[in-house]
Order: structure tokens, then C-alpha cells, then sequence
């Protein structure tokens, strides 16, 4: 028995007659652009002074120069010693 086949464009390949024919791979989903951590450097003023962070902007920090609060770093673990 001589096979049929033909070339089917949607899925860029010969498809023999019979044969199921596979789904095209979904396209790969776009990675987010990293976001650059915060450098913690504080905003001044005109003055030389601290700028305080306004409440009323819950997502924006002005404190800082980039808008972002850097992450607190953790305290280093206290080594237990023996008592005597």
C-alpha cells in the first residue's frame, strides 16, 4: 500500500495520511524585565538635608533617590556558647 501525503503550511511539514497531526508548540510567554534593586542611597534637598517620605504616595519612596526601599539585611546568627 503506497502512503499519501502532502505538505500541510500551518504546520511547516509533509503529513502522511493517517497520521495525527501534531499541535504547533505555543509560543514561548515573554520573560519581565528585571527590576534593578534598590541602591539605598538617600535623597536630599536644595539645603544638604534628608527628604522624608511622603504617606500619601504608598508605591513611590521619595526618601530614596531611586523611589525604592532597600531590603533590610538580616543580623548575623549569635553563636551559642557553654555555660559553666
Amino acid at each position: 500500500m503506497d502512503k499519501k501525503s502532502y505538505f500541510d503550511p500551518n504546520l511547516g511539514r509533509i503529513v502522511h495520511v493517517g497520521e495525527e497531526p501534531e499541535a504547533p508548540a505555543p509560543a514561548p510567554a515573554p520573560e519581565p524585565e528585571p527590576e534593578a534593586e534598590a541602591t539605598g542611597e538617600r535623597a536630599r534637598n536644595d539645603k544638604g538635608h534628608y527628604v522624608k517620605d511622603d504617606p500619601d504616595t504608598p508605591d513611590v519612596n521619595e526618601a530614596y533617590k531611586d523611589g525604592k526601599t532597600p531590603t533590610k539585611k538580616k543580623a548575623a546568627a549569635k553563636k551559642n556558647t557553654k555555660k559553666k
